[in-house]
């Protein structure tokens, strides 16, 4: 028999501590893209593709209304990271529920209100890159990605580790 897979059955974005449970409407995820160049010297038969990087994680968050909390945040260039947390619940059919949480810390890259109506919902789009991104689904750590202090977590090991150890850092 099939199982039918975890669904997100709800979900709030809290923003530097405060929460935002009935005003987030849509979040979309960083895409975790490691960064790669092609490779293919002599007496090879293809191309490798050879890991040097990520790709820039960025997120993207939709609120029911403006928020001056939000807006009057710093943006990418003028200070301290701000901290999103996407906390929610994982279900299927039988099972009791899993919580996964998505913490990032950066700053919003771009602000948009989209189109102001009469009697309209003011929503309100944040673009936000992370610098900080960390995945746990039931209380277990997946991903862990720490630009600034070279740390990328994945599933078990930090694959950066030994290209620390080799620099001193």
């Amino acid at each position: 028999m099939a199982l039918l897979p975890r669904i997100l059955r709800n979900f709030d974005v809290d923003v530097d501590g405060i929460g935002y449970a009935g005003r987030i409407r849509e979040f979309t995820p960083p895409n975790i893209t490691i960064k790669t160049e092609d490779y293919q010297g002599g007496g090879m038969d293809g191309v490798a593709k050879i890991d040097v990087g990520m790709d820039p994680m960025d997120a993207t968050m939709v609120f029911g209304e403006i928020d001056p909390a939000i807006i009057g945040q710093r943006s990418l260039m003028a200070g301290p990271a701000t901290t999103y947390v996407m906390r929610g619940a994982l279900k299927r059919e039988g099972e009791r529920a899993q919580p996964i949480r998505m913490i990032m810390r950066g700053a919003w890259t771009g602000l948009d209100w989209g189109t102001i109506t009469t009697a309209s919902i003011l929503n309100m789009t944040v673009n936000f890159h992370c610098r900080y991104f960390r995945l746990d689904i039931n209380k277990v750590r997946y991903h862990e990605i720490d630009i600034e202090r070279m740390i990328r977590f994945i599933n078990g090991t930090d694959e950066m580790e030994d290209i620390r150890d080799a620099m001193g850092v």
